[in-house]
């Protein structure tokens, strides 16, 4: 399956997200001309209740499959999650794990993301142990250990680079910022009160 992290530049931010991340884009632009056309071409035939359901399967795919990612830019990795983002200063991130899905622990809290995840195959097959080299290079790792490894050593390199203590580190817990996503919350919103309605009138 394709690699799906990207680069900026050579110094630019890092995203990682769902390997399948394109045919949830492409499922929500299809819903969205689903809608318009149902909307302003097929108004009289289409009904109402099937264009609010189009348009909600749309926001749903868009918000749970498109939106999810990872991103490490300069010295914070922020997790964009279905309805909020969370920015994590890179020195504060104690360690991190991909299971079903991304946790990055930062002081007594944990933070997840749906943006990159293992299967428990992989979970089995790979375990808990850094990938290798050898494993890297011959495509035998997954996406979310290599995604994995990726992170742990960003952390690692910022932690040593900075010199700081483990107290000095869990001090910066309290710079983590969760940022509400308006724009998300009102799409979602809006379409489920549209099907409501619809499925009303």
């Amino acid at each position: 399956m394709a690699d799906s992290n990207q680069r900026t530049g050579a110094d630019g931010p890092e995203v990682y997200r769902q390997t399948g991340h394109l045919v949830g884009g492409v499922t929500t632009i299809t819903g969205c001309v689903l809608v318009l056309v149902a909307t302003y071409v097929y108004d009289r035939v289409v009904p109402v209740e099937l264009v609010a359901l189009a348009m909600l399967v749309a926001v749903l795919v868009w918000l749970s499959m498109v939106r999810p990612s990872a991103v490490v830019d300069g010295d914070e990795l922020v997790l964009h999650r279905t309805l909020s983002s969370v920015r994590i200063p890179v020195l504060a991130v104690l360690s991190v794990d991909v299971r079903q899905v991304l946790v990055v622990h930062v002081g007594e809290r944990r933070y997840t993301c749906s943006a990159v995840g293992r299967s428990r195959r992989k979970l089995r097959t790979e375990g808990g142990s850094p990938v290798s080299d050898a494993a890297a290079l011959s495509g035998q790792a997954s996406y979310g250990a290599l995604v994995e490894g990726r992170l742990r050593a960003i952390a690692r390199d910022t932690r040593q680079a900075a010199g700081l203590s483990r107290s000095d580190q869990l001090a910066l817990a309290d710079r983590v910022r969760v940022v509400p996503g308006v724009v998300e919350g009102v799409a979602l919103l809006g379409a489920t009160a549209f099907l409501v309605l619809a499925l009303a009138l």
